[in-house]
C-alpha cells in the first residue's frame, strides 16, 4: 500500500510541499473548499476552517490507516487545521498552543508573558473606549485574515481611529490589537523541531518600511553573520516552547531595542511567506531543497541540514 499525506489546502502555496511529496512517492489528500484536483490523488471538499467536518470525513476515508503525515503552508485562522488533526490522528505535527499563538497575537502576547519571555506589550480590544493608549502605537488585527499586512502606526487618537477602522475589518475575531511601539531592529530566527527539540536555526533581518503611517515589507536578508545573540533568543524561544511536543518549522520575531533586549511580536509555523523558502534560503543553499525537509519532518524523519556556519556571506531579497 502507498502511504498518504494529507495537504491542509491545495492552492499555489501548497504547491511546491504537494509536488515535492508526490516526488518522494507518497499520494497526497488535499483539504480545500475549492480543490485543485488536478494537484492531489485525491481530495476532501471542505474548508480550512472546518477542523471538525475535516476531521469526520478522513474517518471515512478508505486509506486512513495509510496516512503517515499532514502538511500546511498557510495563514490565519487555517493554520489550526494541521494542529488539530495531527493530534488526532497521532501524527508529528507543530503544537496547538503553537497554532493559537500563530493566529491570534493577544494569546502570543499573553503566554510569552506567562512563560516570562520579553514580548511587545498591548491590548486586544473590540473598541476603543476601553483604551488609554501612550502614543505612538502599533494597530493590527489580533486574527488576521491577510497574514503581515495592515499594520499601522499612530501617533494620535484621529490616527487610531482610522486604524482601529481598517484592522476590525481584517481580522477574523473582530477584534484589534493596540501595542506599545518599539523603536528597533527586527530580528528572526527560522528554528527546526523535531519532538520538541531544536536541531537547527537560521537568524536573519526582516527589513520594514512605513508609508503613509502603514508598516510594510521592504525585504529579508540572512543569515546574520557574527551574531552575538543567538543564545540569549535561543533561551527565549525554549521557554517559550518549553513542553511542547513540536515537529516542523516555527518561525519567531523579535523586536531588537536599543538596549539589546529582544521582543517577542508573532511566529508562525511552516514554510510560510515572505519569500524565505522561496527565494532567500535556495540563494544560500542551492542544492539543499527545504520543502523536501518539510516533507520528511511531517512524517517523523529527521534531514541532514546544512551547516550554516559555512556561510560568509549575507544574501537580501526583496519582498
Amino acid at each position: 500500500m502507498t502511504d498518504w499525506l494529507i495537504s491542509v489546502g491545495t492552492g499555489k502555496n501548497q504547491l511546491p510541499l504537494i509536488r515535492c511529496a508526490k516526488e518522494m512517492g507518497y499520494n497526497v489528500v488535499g483539504l480545500d473548499k475549492n480543490p485543485n484536483k488536478s494537484e492531489v490523488d485525491d481530495y476532501l471538499q471542505v474548508s480550512t476552517y472546518e477542523y471538525t467536518e475535516a476531521y469526520k470525513k478522513i474517518l471515512d476515508l478508505p486509506y486512513k490507516s495509510d496516512l503517515k503525515g499532514i502538511f500546511a503552508r498557510v495563514s490565519g485562522p487555517a493554520v489550526t487545521m494541521q494542529s488539530f488533526l495531527a493530534e488526532r490522528l497521532m501524527l508529528p505535527s507543530t503544537n496547538a498552543k503553537i497554532a493559537e499563538m500563530s493566529v491570534s497575537k493577544c494569546v502570543l502576547r499573553e503566554e510569552a508573558v506567562n512563560r516570562k519571555v520579553e514580548t511587545i506589550l498591548g491590548k486586544s480590544v473590540s473598541t476603543l473606549s476601553s483604551l488609554e493608549p501612550i502614543y505612538p502605537v502599533v494597530v493590527k488585527p489580533n486574527q488576521s485574515l491577510f497574514g503581515k499586512e495592515n499594520v499601522y502606526l499612530a501617533n494620535n487618537f484621529d490616527e487610531l481611529n482610522q486604524a482601529f477602522t481598517k484592522a476590525v475589518t481584517e481580522s477574523y475575531d473582530s477584534k484589534v490589537e493596540v501595542q506599545n511601539f518599539i523603536q528597533g531592529e527586527d530580528i528572526c530566527f527560522l528554528c527546526v523541531f523535531h519532538l520538541g527539540k531544536i536541531i537547527w536555526y537560521f537568524p536573519y533581518n526582516e527589513h520594514v518600511e512605513m508609508k503613509d503611517g502603514k508598516f510594510s515589507g521592504k525585504g529579508i536578508s540572512g543569515p546574520l553573520i557574527n551574531f552575538q545573540s543567538e543564545n540569549k533568543i535561543l533561551n527565549l524561544i525554549q521557554k517559550l516552547t518549553f513542553n511542547m511536543c513540536i515537529s516542523g518549522f516555527v518561525f519567531f520575531c523579535f523586536r531588537m531595542d536599543n538596549q539589546n533586549c529582544f521582543n517577542l511580536y508573532e511566529l508562525n509555523p511552516g514554510l510560510c511567506g515572505d519569500k524565505i523558502a522561496d527565494e532567500l534560503l535556495p540563494k544560500i543553499w542551492p542544492e539543499f531543497d527545504f520543502f523536501r525537509a518539510d516533507i520528511e519532518l511531517c512524517v517523523g524523519n529527521l534531514p541532514n541540514f546544512p551547516n550554516k556556519n559555512l556561510i560568509t556571506e549575507r544574501v537580501y531579497v526583496e519582498t
